[in-house]
């Protein structure tokens, strides 16, 4: 279903394959009302991760890791969260990355039968064979 009027956001217009998507803050809050969350920002801890080393510049230094090297700081958030809908987002969660799986197993056999297509399109003594196979198959059914 598409919108009829442009979509505006933040003084700009956005092309038809951002119609149905949502802006990030009323995602945010209607994520927030799913699940019942209450999120602050944390003004006192941050969260200190290293930048990693570039391995050409590691030798190009001779060897020695860099004392100054650069620290990015990341504010945290602190979530309150009922242990009902975290069990809810873990399930989720574990749902998703077997669907991502999946996604990713159905495109590989989906490469795969048309590796075999094309090879059979090219080599007419193939797609014969092919033939043959698939019908041994029918018959032993």
């Amino acid at each position: 279903m598409a919108l009829t009027k442009p979509y505006f956001y933040n003084d700009r217009i956005y092309p038809d394959e951002y119609y149905r998507q949502e802006p990030r803050e009323y995602a945010e809050e209607r994520f927030r009302k799913k699940y019942t969350l209450r999120v602050e920002t944390s003004k006192r801890y941050y969260r200190h991760r290293a930048v990693p080393v570039r391995y050409a510049e590691w030798l190009r230094d001779g060897g020695n890791i860099p004392f100054h090297q650069e620290v990015e700081r990341e504010s945290l958030l602190k979530v309150y969260i009922s242990k009902e809908d975290y069990d809810h987002l873990v399930e989720k969660e574990k749902y998703l990355e077997d669907l991502e799986q999946e996604v990713k197993d159905l495109d590989k056999l989906r490469r795969q039968v048309y590796e075999e297509a094309s090879i059979r399109n090219k080599n007419s003594a193939v797609q014969k064979a092919y033939e043959k196979y698939q019908m041994l198959l029918e018959l032993s059914k």
